[in-house]
């Protein structure tokens, strides 16, 4: 363990970076000075936690291994001044992506890609079998049958009762990502299901709940005054420093209509009893009713919907752009209800409802960088990675002369509570330093009313 005073809060020390195999024997290859950079990747659409690393390999590395993509990677970091706390984490190597030729004919760069060991052992296993329960309860019969050691957290308010769910040959993963799309809260928030770096238990959430917690820490702030005076700040000031933003394409309300995210008709039809289950499904009806019971959407917040806005006289959540039909049967089986089953209109329309809200949290993304400090912990200490909010706070280029004044430099638009929707911890070496950052995909639902002041 090193013992560092390092005033940089993107400081970390890469312990070690070694590569086994069961074909290598008791070899073990120790690769942390070759390491030049390590990737992991995280989201709320995955179950699996991704890595790629490049080597610099001066020392015929890769062909003492003969790499064949069946070799363990497990890498040991751990910050500065946690002395003790150890980030390990053991990956399988799924590929070779590139060997190039480096600075000279004796060295190589190879680039490595990883999977964290139960998404690789997901693919050996194969299901082929009937589950009954809810939805919490069929995650969780999957988990204990196939993955040793693994738990589920997750919270009682998925609305979906006991169904039936048939398997048909299917990877453990394949049919935790079916039962995770079928559930939601009661009010038709939808569910996802994913795991972190910092331990190997899957997460099990529906978004009005993560939406509506508390932001950890303080805020982040993104302005070029702020970056530039960095030097008065110390060390856990500048983990909230945010180190740069990329704003990609936004407010595309035109493929939302055009999904029938907006204003639809939908129909589930019932061919055991002969019936229509239809409804009109109305955008400002889901956004009004979040009103009413969670924080997400406040007297103060506007949702990212504009329900004034009119085409030929008629609002946008009044046309019908598309005529969905599908079809929902009752009574397939005579003791239990099926995967689809749903008896109302009403029940029907939380399958529209979440469709919509997994558009609607990606309409207004947003990715920023900053040191990996306050997001790359162990299990046992983190505090906000994917699925957690944070306050993100947008300044424009004006000197700030307070910071009791800096809500007259705030983008209100681009500014305020935002869920954590994927991450990309980057471990680089820079210079005789190591340097993790964390690059977040930050999502939201609703903006602060105000006025944009970017310039």
């Amino acid at each position: 363990m090193a013992l560092i005073q390092s005033h940089d809060p993107s400081d970390i020390v890469i312990d070690s970076i070694v590569i086994t195999s069961d074909r290598l024997g008791d070899q073990i290859y120790n690769v942390t000075l070759n390491v030049l950079e390590f990737n992991i990747y995280e989201s709320l659409d995955t179950l699996g936690i991704e890595a790629d690393m490049v080597i610099l390999d001066d020392n015929a590395i890769h062909e003492q291994i003969d790499f064949q993509g069946q070799e363990n990677i497990t890498i040991r970091c751990s910050w500065p001044e946690l002395d003790g706390e150890v980030w390990e984490r053991t990956f399988i190597c799924t590929s070779v992506t590139s060997a190039t030729k480096a600075t000279n004919d004796q060295t190589q760069m190879i680039t490595l890609n990883m999977i964290d060991v139960d998404s690789y052992q997901d693919k050996l296993i194969n299901i082929n079998r009937k589950y009954d329960g809810n939805p919490k309860q069929i995650l969780a019969q999957i988990i204990a049958d196939n993955f040793r050691g693994k738990q589920l957290f997750t919270n009682d308010n998925v609305f979906q009762g006991a169904m039936r769910v048939i398997v048909p040959n299917w990877n453990p993963y394949e049919c935790m990502k079916y039962i995770k799309n079928r559930a939601t809260s009661p009010s038709g928030a939808p569910y996802y299901c994913y795991t972190v770096h910092g331990d190997e238990h899957i997460r099990f959430f529906d978004l009005e709940t993560m939406l509506d917690t508390t932001s950890i820490g303080s805020p982040y702030y993104f302005a070029e005054m702020l970056s530039q005076s960095g030097d008065f700040f110390n060390k856990v000031g500048k983990s909230y420093m945010v180190q740069g933003v990329t704003i990609p394409e936004q407010d595309d309300m035109f493929t939302q209509i055009a999904d029938g995210n907006v204003g639809a008709q939908y129909g589930f039809l019932d061919t055991q009893n002969f019936y229509d289950n239809s409804f009109k499904f109305d955008i400002t009806q889901v956004f009004r009713s979040m009103l009413k019971r969670t924080k997400i959407l406040t007297t103060t917040k506007a949702p990212l919907f504009d329900a004034k806005f009119k085409v030929k006289d008629r609002s946008l959540q009044s046309y019908s752009s598309r005529n969905i039909m599908n079809i929902g049967t009752t009574s397939i089986y005579n003791d239990i209800p099926g995967y689809y089953e749903d008896v109302t209109p009403e029940h029907h329309s939380t399958k529209a409802i979440a469709k919509a809200l997994r558009r609607f949290i990606q309409k207004t993304p947003v990715t920023i960088r900053v040191s990996g400090r306050n997001f790359f912990m162990p299990g046992k200490n983190l505090t906000s990675s994917i699925g957690s909010l944070i306050d993100f706070q947008m300044l424009d280029k004006r000197p700030i002369v307070r910071m009791s004044n800096i809500a007259e430099h705030t983008d209100y638009k681009r500014s305020g509570l935002h869920l954590i929707y994927s991450a990309r911890y980057l471990i680089k070496r820079s210079g005789a330093a190591t340097k993790c950052t964390a690059a977040l995909k930050l999502c939201k639902l609703s903006n602060t009313e105000g006025i944009s002041r970017v310039s």
